[in-house]
């Protein structure tokens, strides 16, 4: 029995997870209520339901591909990790660049191990 796929899948949900209902409590209300024009507002929401959207696709893709099998287990953990390094890139980028240090923006520490066990898979590892 495959674990490393199911495994990755759960993980991503996980990460899309603590992102919807940790981070966003944590991080909308404040923004909403700042004097701030409300198109950035609305800018900053878009960009963060979209993430939030895209990740709980990458939990769903990852699933779907274990379910499906075949060029699927492997071309979708694929793409998870390369937007896993993606993300987690820019996280790791902006925490040093605005903070100076690099657990500022801590994201990186889910979205590099996501992408390692995704690229695993898509390389043909089962474990």
């Amino acid at each position: 029995m495959e674990l490393l796929l199911p495994g990755a899948a759960v993980f991503a949900g996980g990460i899309a997870a603590v992102h919807a209902f940790v981070g966003g409590p944590e991080v909308l209300p404040p923004l909403q209520r700042a004097e701030v024009d409300r198109h950035v507002v609305a800018t900053h929401e878009l960009c963060w339901h979209g993430i939030t959207a895209t990740l709980a696709f990458m939990a769903i893709g990852l699933f779907l591909a274990w379910l499906s099998g075949g060029q699927a287990a492997l071309v979708v953990p694929g793409a998870v990790a390369a937007l896993s390094v993606l993300l987690g890139g820019i996280a790791l980028v902006l925490g040093i660049s605005r903070f100076g240090k690099p657990l500022a923006m801590p994201q990186w520490t889910l979205f590099f191990p996501l992408a390692i066990l995704c690229a695993l898979r898509a390389g043909g590892v089962e474990v």
